[in-house]
């Protein structure tokens, strides 16, 4: 396994991570920073997005396509991650193309109005899928009056809406070195490395740090049903709030959503049959975490499902058994190891922890810090997390708010 690597900081407060490997051809660089949609304000809402489409297309992206090299930009609710995947030996191209989206840019009317209608859609095309709409448009019920109760690109209309204006001051107040880190993932020098990403990365100014707003919990039981007369199957989603990165309790949700997931496989569509599909997850963000439950069947199995969703509870102690902890830890720990032998997985774990998390964390600390949890621990975390009132979106032909309500109360 590699190495702890030891992040530097240079004195305009980007934080640089190089993760040397060997017998790689390859280099994974991310450049992840603190810009993600929950840091738009007013107007403007949508920005976070078209701000990371008007800066992938700079001036030096034809130049890592013209060797082979790959760019990516995603904007999360978080952050923001710019990664190219290069050849080792084309590092200073890949650094150089990066140090592009930190430069101070002037956007044009017309360089907008073109990325408003990529972005517009980009959001058509994500609702069209129930599957990936679900999880989008239960956010505004777990996180009302809030920017997450919005899409995380925002809608059409926001997008229609937004002006060069508030795109510009979105960029020029967060695209700060002191908001990034820069990750270095493959088989190269660190002092190398870290002298490459001073060169390219050094000379930008220090602006005003931020931080992610506070997320706002609702703890009414809270119910949204979306009908459509084309589906043919009901799409659920019941959400607990969880914990962020750097909340030592993610490493227990990790395990119980594990446990649970496997007794809803066993018990919800292996035994019963009721469910297409059916499974927990355990999100850990930067600034929150969701505890979810999802599950695709025919409309009238859902009331069968939510009520043993419902009563996990009464059975926590039969699903959280010592003998059960003990067996997920295994495959969750191996999953970690085998994800950090790839070059780009590791590139992608640092740079999220380092720009979330807390100093003390790293790939060795994590497991050991699964490793050390006892089934107690699981269960009164259960216990915490499964009192809470749930957050339930429903899409589906008939299916209505009352029905799901009358599903809880049996």
């Amino acid at each position: 396994m590699i190495d702890i690597p030891k992040p530097i900081e240079l004195q305009n407060g980007l934080r640089v991570c190089v993760i040397p490997g060997v017998n790689l051809d390859s280099l994974t660089i991310h450049l992840r920073g603190l810009v993600g949609s929950n840091l738009e304000q007013g107007t403007e809402i949508g920005s976070a997005h078209l701000v990371e489409h008007l800066l992938v297309d700079n001036p030096q992206k034809n130049k890592i396509k013209s060797f082979g090299g790959k760019i990516v930009g995603v904007t999360s609710r978080d952050d923001v991650l710019f990664m190219v995947k290069i050849l080792k030996q084309d590092i200073a191209d890949g650094l150089d193309f990066l140090s592009e989206i930190l430069k101070p840019r002037i956007f044009t009317k017309q360089e907008l109005q073109t990325q408003k209608g990529i972005a517009i859609q980009e959001v058509k095309r994500s609702l069209s899928t129930p599957e990936k709409a679900i999880t989008r448009l239960s956010r505004k019920i777990i996180y009302p009056n809030q920017r997450m109760a919005k899409l995380n690109t925002g809608s059409v209309e926001d997008i229609k809406r937004l002006n060069l204006k508030a795109v510009q001051d979105f960029h020029d107040r967060l695209y700060v070195p002191n908001n990034f880190v820069l990750v270095i993932s493959g088989e190269v020098d660190e002092e190398i490395a870290t002298k490459y990403a001073d060169k390219f990365f050094g000379g930008f100014i220090k602006g005003k740090d931020t931080s992610a707003p506070k997320i706002i919990k609702d703890t009414r039981l809270k119910i949204q049903c979306i009908n459509e007369s084309s589906l043919t199957k009901a799409f659920v989603k019941v959400s607990y709030y969880s914990f962020p990165i750097k909340d030592e309790r993610s490493y227990p949700a990790l395990i119980l959503s594990t446990l649970i997931n496997n007794y809803l496989e066993n018990f919800i569509k292996s035994t019963l049959g009721l469910a297409y599909k059916v499974s927990c997850e355990n999100f850990p963000s930067g600034s929150y975490g969701l505890l979810s439950f999802y599950f695709s069947s025919e409309e009238k199995n859902v009331g069968d499902i939510i009520k043993h969703i419902n009563k996990i509870s009464e059975n926590i102690d039969n699903i959280i058994s010592v003998r059960a902890v003990a067996t997920v830890k295994t495959p969750i720990i191996t999953s970690k190891i085998f994800d950090f032998e790839k070059v780009s997985l590791r590139a992608d774990y640092y740079s999220t922890l380092l720009l979330h998390g807390t100093k003390k964390q790293n790939h060795l600390y994590e497991i050991d810090s699964i490793k050390k949890i006892k089934a107690v621990e699981v269960r009164k975390l259960a216990y915490e997390i499964l009192k809470q009132n749930p957050k339930i979106t429903v899409m589906s032909r008939d299916l209505k708010e009352e029905d799901i309500k009358s599903y809880l109360q049996e």
